[in-house]
């Protein structure tokens, strides 16, 4: 799945915690680690700047489990995430701070980003 897919319903997907989960553990080592992937990508796709078609990049980011739980106020789909916590939230605070910094940096791709914050 891509992490675009992941991440794609704007809100209407909410990934639940099941109590049995660890707290929050990362700290700078995987930070590192996964802000290397996100450059080695970004150096991929932006390998030919002069290239008309973009081919996405695929790399492995690791495992997202997940189970279907429910539903939430009649439409929103709620996942119990199994595995993946540490990932998912990363990712989301990264995202997160990358949308504010289009925010305030580029109005133009704000303007265009899908889901407001």
């Amino acid at each position: 799945m891509t992490l675009q897919k992941v991440f794609q319903n704007g809100g209407d997907i909410h990934y639940v915690l099941p109590h049995f989960q660890r707290e929050y553990a990362w700290e700078k080592t995987e930070w590192d680690t996964l802000l290397e992937d996100a450059y080695t990508i970004y150096e991929e796709v932006n390998e030919d700047p002069d290239e008309t078609d973009v081919t996405p990049v695929e790399h492995f980011l690791g495992s997202l489990v997940v189970v279907q739980s429910g539903v939430i106020v009649g439409t929103i789909t709620r996942f119990t995430l199994v595995d993946g916590q540490q990932r998912l939230t990363t990712l989301s605070l990264l995202l997160f701070a990358l949308s504010r910094v289009i925010e305030t940096s580029n109005k133009p791709l704000s303007n265009k980003m899908v889901a407001p914050h």
